[in-house]
């Protein structure tokens, strides 16, 4: 595909290439992948990408029209170059922006550089309790006085923060306190339901097992959202046009959003349909490119092998291609509701 019928396909689904610069994270949330957001890639995956790997990532999305970068891991920020690496995709060109995924551990060491730049990145920050206790149970991301402290300074210096929570059982009391948060914040929140994976950090046998044990349905707290809202949620993708659609509810100044994997995602019908996973374990359908550790270009949270493209010890030209073939995997994607006699 021609540069330009790339960036049609990224502009239309409002596409951002994430790349895993951090393997390991700081916490041990249970309800986690221990591999983080690789995943299903094919590789080593065990390691930290270096600086010369991430920068040749970056320059061939930049070359592929990708305009936006989601840094995430693991954990980000613990990235020893961290700070060079938003550097050098804000120094690309005026257009580049970041998206990062964060605990918010270490954001106040890079708080002077965000804020430098606060027109051009966003904070992705996991939250998901206001209860001490709740560590105890694998929840790992808490609204400690520290975590406190970096909220108040992103939203008292206009840096963009969106809360992300994972509801499980464990937590499902924290939602009206997250909700009260954001509002008290003026700032949106996005709750995610427990996905499916075929390994969890709390797991110890039976994955599957663990998973009903702890999913709780999204669609709870609907009716309690519409009476604060005045007003029926509506479908919308928050930030893409792809992955799991989103019921949104209007609170105020901010935005709730609930999404919930058993309601629907955007799959591509001429692969999905046939494959093993469609409906089972699969139920995010295609979200985003991602670049795993491994150098490993995919969609985002897809297990099928076929599509996952290794950029390592290749040619320019070879790498610029396996970027093509993920992009043109996201052009007719389409939302699709599995059949209940796929779901497990």
């Amino acid at each position: 595909m021609s540069i330009t019928d790339n960036k049609e396909i990224i502009q239309n689904r409002n596409l951002h290439v994430a790349i895993i610069i951090r393997r390991n994270c700081n916490m041990r949330c249970a309800y986690c992948s221990p591999l983080g957001e690789n995943k299903f890639s094919k590789g080593d995956i065990c390691k930290d990408l270096s600086m010369d790997e991430i920068k040749e990532i970056i320059d061939l999305g930049i070359e592929s029209g990708f305009n936006i970068f989601r840094l995430s891991g693991g954990e980000p920020t613990l990235h020893p170059e961290f700070d060079k690496i938003v550097k050098y995709i804000l120094n690309k060109n005026n257009d580049t922006k970041i998206i990062i995924n964060t605990n918010g551990f270490k954001l106040k060491q890079y708080i002077d550089l965000i804020k430098d730049n606060k027109d051009r990145i966003e904070i992705r920050l996991s939250l998901d309790s206001t209860d001490l206790s709740h560590k105890s149970q694998g929840i790992g991301k808490i609204l400690t006085p520290e975590i406190q402290d970096i909220i108040n300074d992103l939203i008292k210096s206009n840096i963009k923060l969106r809360l992300n929570s994972v509801i499980t059982k464990t937590n499902i009391s924290e939602v009206d306190k997250l909700i009260e948060i954001a509002r008290k914040l003026g700032t949106h929140i996005k709750f995610f339901d427990l996905y499916l994976e075929e390994d969890f950090i709390g797991n110890k046998n039976d994955a599957f097992k663990w998973w009903k044990n702890n999913h709780i349905s999204l669609s709870n707290f609907v009716a309690s959202l519409e009476k604060q809202s005045g007003k029926s949620g509506y479908l919308s993708y928050s930030n893409s046009r792809c992955g799991i659609s989103a019921m949104t509810f209007d609170l105020g100044n901010i935005k709730v959003f609930l999404q919930d994997s058993n309601n629907g995602a955007n799959y591509n019908p001429k692969y999905c349909y046939d494959c093993k996973y469609f409906g089972n374990l699969c139920r995010v359908g295609f979200y985003s490119p991602i670049v795993t550790s491994a150098m490993v270009i995919q969609p985002t949270g897809c297990r099928v092998k076929q599509f996952q493209r290794s950029l390592k010890g290749k040619t320019h030209d070879e790498q610029l291609k396996s970027f093509d073939n993920v992009i043109n995997i996201f052009k007719n994607i389409e939302l699709i509701i599995p059949s209940k006699k796929n779901q497990v």
